[in-house]
């Protein structure tokens, strides 16, 4: 089976803490027509708490289209999502047209690309990773959205940036043409 993420959802209340034994549970949340949400819950001992909430695109090896899934995918998925279907619909809005972001180059690496030679979507984590390292006021209680909107082939150069407001970030991948190939947003959370 080929798949791709269309779309990662992260709460963090609390980082764990180095060292900490932590507890991960994972499980298939919901389905779609050629997709299925696949959710992960880590827990520290000492109160780290992340949940995140993964879109994966189900596609043809071959043409690389969306597909559905088989009928022994469901019989194996299905149960634990207990009937609940998910849209892959995206959610997070384009870059503000001549707003004056402040796009700066981002190179991508020969250990970005996956199997399919598009860059892997773990690169949008080290992205938000530089962003919070700049924005040091973005602290869990913490949402992370991520939407990857279309692949980036080797050879795009791409561009990064985005704007802070508040509690929150929004930013974009852009590639050489000018089309937002990913999006996301850093929101700081009140704390329960």
């Amino acid at each position: 089976m080929t798949w791709v993420v269309r779309r990662t959802v992260m709460d963090i209340s609390q980082f764990p803490v180095y060292l900490d034994p932590v507890e991960m549970v994972t499980w298939c949340s919901g389905l779609g027509s050629r997709w299925a949400e696949r959710r992960v819950d880590i827990v520290g001992a000492s109160g780290g708490s992340i949940r995140s909430a993964t879109l994966w695109v189900h596609l043809d090896a071959g043409t690389l289209r969306p597909v559905p899934m088989s009928a022994e995918f469901d019989s194996i998925f299905a149960p634990s999502t207990l009937a609940r279907t998910v849209s892959s619909r995206l959610t997070l809005g384009a870059p503000p047209v001549d707003s004056g972001l402040d796009l700066v180059p981002w190179t991508s690496r020969f250990s970005d690309f996956d199997v399919m030679n598009h860059v892997n979507n773990a690169v949008a984590l080290v992205i938000v990773e530089e962003v919070l390292a700049n924005h040091r006021d973005l602290r869990a209680p913490m949402r992370v959205d991520v939407e990857y909107r279309s692949p980036i082939d080797r050879g795009t150069a791409l561009r990064v940036g985005g704007g802070a407001s508040q509690d929150r970030y929004e930013g974009w991948v852009i590639d050489d043409e000018g089309a937002a190939c990913i999006a996301f947003r850093i929101e700081k959370l009140i704390a329960p």
